[in-house]
Order: C-alpha cells, then structure tokens, then sequence
C-alpha cells in the first residue's frame, strides 16, 4: 500500500516539475538574446542553441524544479524497479 502511494504521488510530482521546467523552457526561447538591466533580464540561459537572459528568480525557480523533479524520478524509477522484482500481493 505503501510503495503505491509513493509511486503515485512521486511519479506525479516528477511529471508536474517536467512539464513545468519545460514549459518555462519553450518561453524562455523568446526571451531577449542580450542582457537587459531595467528589466532583470540579465542571467544568461541556454535554451536549444541560444543564450537568451532571464530574470534572477526565474532561473531560482529552474534550480528549484530540477531539485524537485530529479529526486521524485529516481524515486520512481527506484520503486518500478523494486515492484518488478519484488511485486506486491494482488487483493
């Protein structure tokens, strides 16, 4: 019971961090290619090839997504891969 909530709940946590970090990620992409100080646009980011310059607390939010979404997926993984060798009894 216990390893299904965990793999429910982890596996929804990573999924949401994804298409979140992604998300920001497609509209990162139309973000200004040179650093602009009134807006606080000024850490550089790379998004597919360009460096584009993003605001402090956006790139705060990325670091935060990444360090949410990759332990929720190895959680998962870890899990899947412990219900294939040691699968619960069916009720």
């Amino acid at each position: 019971m216990i390893r299904r909530v965990l793999l429910a709940s982890s596996g929804a946590i990573c999924a949401v961090a994804i298409y979140w970090y992604l998300g920001l990620e497609m509209e990162f992409f139309y973000y200004p290619r040179e650093a602009n100080a009134l807006t606080g646009n000024v850490v550089p980011h790379e998004v597919k090839g360009h460096t584009v310059y993003i605001r402090e607390d956006e790139q705060q939010t990325l670091c935060w997504l990444f360090w949410i979404g990759a332990p929720a997926g190895v959680l998962e993984f870890g899990l899947l891969l412990a219900s294939q060798k040691w699968p619960t009894g069916k009720k």
